[in-house]
């Protein structure tokens, strides 16, 4: 494990499009670390401190004002939020953002991250209600990677589910990986939320996406990730 401190969270943005004419609709913010010696940082020499939750706190306390920053009336911001994040401490934040700020709320995303989902899962359908009512909008991330996904679907509404790249890029090398993938559509539509199809990398996985009707994209082929959000006109 190597040993370093770190310096500073620098959030990034990729865009998502809607596949159907390729329009930027929303970013997600992703965060890139320095450490003290101005070096980048890669998450998997990160991955011990995901499980503190002051460690947490801080990635989502220091990015919200670069969020804030880069918000614009026509374009959503995702964040990812671990669901041991969804704290009195979190919520009271977010409440007072949306009394300060109410005409960006409904634009803010939260996505909810597979790890530690299982584990909270008894509690978490009350908080996803809570924070829709606040009036921002709960994505579900990564599904297809973990075993809770299914039963999330049937306790909690999402406004959006984001399918795992995995399977878009399966779809793409193999008629079974394809047929993998339509059926993961095929159920998720049941719920009547939109998806969202990640690691969009070249043109034959977009229209893969697109042929099997799912309403959004994100990958390389739209935007790599970046420090500032170019606005359209």
């Amino acid at each position: 494990m190597k040993s370093f401190g770190l310096r500073t969270i620098l959030p990034h943005y990729q865009p998502i499009v809607r596949l159907s004419d390729k329009e930027v609709v929303m970013y997600e913010c992703l965060a890139r670390f320095i450490d003290n010696n101005g070096n980048g940082v890669g998450p998997l020499d990160l991955e011990h401190l995901f499980e503190d939750k002051s460690f947490l706190w801080n990635l989502f306390d220091q990015s919200f004002p670069s969020i804030i920053a880069n918000m614009h009336k026509d374009v959503a911001i995702s964040v990812n939020i671990d669901v041991s994040s969804l704290t009195p401490k979190f919520f009271t934040l977010i409440e007072n953002l949306a009394y300060m700020h109410s005409d960006i709320t409904k634009n803010i995303h939260f996505e909810i991250t597979e790890k530690n989902i299982l584990k909270g899962l008894d509690s978490l359908p009350e908080l996803i209600q809570h924070l829709r009512h606040i009036g921002y909008k709960a994505v579900l991330d990564d599904f297809g990677t973990g075993g809770a996904n299914l039963e999330c679907l049937e306790r909690i509404k999402f406004d959006l589910i984001k399918i795992d790249g995995q399977f878009l890029i399966g779809a793409s090398k193999s008629k079974e990986g394809f047929k993998r993938l339509e059926n993961i559509v095929g159920l998720l539509k049941c719920y009547d939320t939109d998806l969202v199809a990640e690691h969009i990398e070249n043109e034959t996985i977009a229209k893969i996406a697109q042929d099997l009707d799912i309403c959004y994209g994100q990958g390389f082929l739209f935007g790599m990730p970046a420090p500032v959000i170019f606005h359209n006109a």
